[in-house]
């Protein structure tokens, strides 16, 4: 399948490398505006450096479109990609507010359209949807969470923290990935409370962000941060017959690993149970290689659908309109 690029950003060249790990792609042809970055990578990597992205749009021969360019583009980008009838992986989220997810979906016209949630590809977080699916904690009752970034040194002047052209803070990016792994992983979200601050970064969006959900019966807590400066993140989920504990996103975060522990094992004497993944990223290919089996028509009990992205920033920006307030969701 052929593959255009659109952004070359860390996400665009995290994608590059993985279509070309990956027999079943062939990265054709990359834009971003930086075309000394895309040169750079392409002394190793052979394709063709558009001039500009509709050069990628319009070639006949490109069947699937990866844009990962900042979220004030990314409207604009993704009708022109949808309405020339190209499959689309856009990296999260699908626009900076409800309308704009809600234009981009409309667009498609029996194209596929896959939001770019890959934490849902996580080897950890794949482990962890088994085990509660397999009721091995029983019946889940809370889920704690933690995702903290360490910003860098002038971040606050950079177009992620400028309310106009990100659309949303912490909440937003990261928090999105979370808003919708909390849905994949215990059903829909039903009610929420945000609390939001600006701790270190002074700007027009929040760097701190503190959320209680309820979904299907389950209550969630989240702190999703940009000042953790050591990069974490760490899931604790309860049941009435255990626990399962997950640290790590690979990389900066650390190994995934996740920790089974049985409700009173110290009376039962049972032991931990433990599994630990290489600390390598695989999640960004396991997903692209899903999104192509989905395209050839099979199905996936993994991948989010357009609606999973549209959810998601309709839970955000439902959040964003009532905070410190008790709301339906």
């Amino acid at each position: 399948m052929n593959v255009g690029i659109i952004g070359f950003g860390l996400m665009g060249k995290q994608r590059a490398d993985d279509i070309n790990k990956l027999e079943i792609f062939d990265l054709k042809s990359v834009y971003d505006k930086d075309f000394k970055n895309v040169a750079e990578y392409n002394k190793i990597n052979g394709f063709k450096i558009a001039k500009n992205p509709n050069e990628i749009i319009n070639d006949s021969e490109i069947e699937l479109i990866i844009l990962s360019v900042p979220h004030f583009l990314i409207k604009d980008f993704a009708l022109k990609i949808l309405h020339n009838n190209k499959h689309l992986l856009c990296e999260k989220p699908l626009g900076r507010k409800i309308d704009e997810a809600n234009e981009i979906i409309k667009s498609m016209h029996g194209n596929l359209l896959e939001p770019g949630f890959n934490y849902r590809y996580y080897d950890g977080i794949k482990k962890i949807k088994e085990l509660i699916t397999d009721k091995k904690i029983g019946n889940v009752h809370s889920m704690r969470c933690v995702l903290g970034h360490g910003g860098r040194p002038g971040m606050e002047k950079e177009w992620k923290l400028d309310k106009e052209l990100c659309g949303g803070g912490a909440l937003l990016d990261p928090g999105i990935h979370i808003i919708d792994l909390s849905r994949f992983l215990f059903g829909e979200i039903q009610s929420g409370f945000l609390s939001q601050q600006n701790g270190f970064w002074d700007t027009n969006v929040e760097d701190n962000v503190f959320v209680i959900l309820e979904a299907s019966g389950t209550k969630i807590s989240l702190n999703i941060s940009l000042t953790e400066w050591k990069s974490l993140f760490r899931m604790e989920i309860f049941g009435d017959e255990g626990a399962i504990i997950f640290s790590g996103r690979s990389k900066s975060y650390g190994p995934q690993k996740v920790r089974l522990i049985k409700r009173w094992f110290w009376d039962n004497n049972v032991e931990d149970e433990f599994w630990e993944f290489p600390n390598i990223e695989n999640s960004f290919q396991n997903e692209l290689e899903d999104f192509f089996h989905v395209i050839k028509g099979e199905k996936s009990n993994i991948m989010a659908s357009p609606q999973d992205g549209f959810r998601a920033i309709e839970i955000i920006e439902t959040l964003y309109n009532s905070p410190n307030q008790q709301i339906p969701l």
